[in-house]
């Protein structure tokens, strides 16, 4: 088994032989095999493709996942208008606490911050 050092210089060597010219050459055609790889797989689609579980939409893991990231038994619903606009709302006041709370001094003692807000999961958390 080669060292790092042996197998080093032995990269470097292999580099130096090779001149300019041939080294793009050689990098535009690896680059050309790759695109015309990908476009192959877009061409062949899901039907006859290897595709990892990972990689697809469809995964289980994916359903059972929240935003969160805890796992759940059963499948989520899926997203609806509803929701974007929850977590819409939840930008918008997480915003406006972290202005409130980046000028704390201006906003400590006013009636409106004694009464109970609606906190942003986001500064909840902090």
């Amino acid at each position: 088994m080669k060292t790092k050092t042996e197998f080093y210089k032995d990269r470097a060597e292999n580099l130096n032989l090779k001149s300019g010219a041939d080294a793009e050459q050689d990098a535009a055609i690896k680059l050309a095999q790759e695109r015309a790889e990908i476009v192959a797989k877009y061409d062949r689609g899901r039907e006859g493709a290897q595709i990892e579980p990972w990689e697809d939409a469809d995964y289980r893991l994916y359903k059972v996942t929240d935003r969160f990231g805890f796992l759940h038994p059963e499948e989520l619903p899926v997203h609806d208008v509803a929701i974007e606009k929850q977590k819409h709302l939840e930008i918008e006041r997480t915003t406006k606490w972290l202005k409130m709370l980046k000028s704390w001094e201006k906003y400590k003692n006013s009636e409106k911050v004694k009464l109970y807000l609606l906190f942003s999961l986001a500064i909840t958390s902090e």
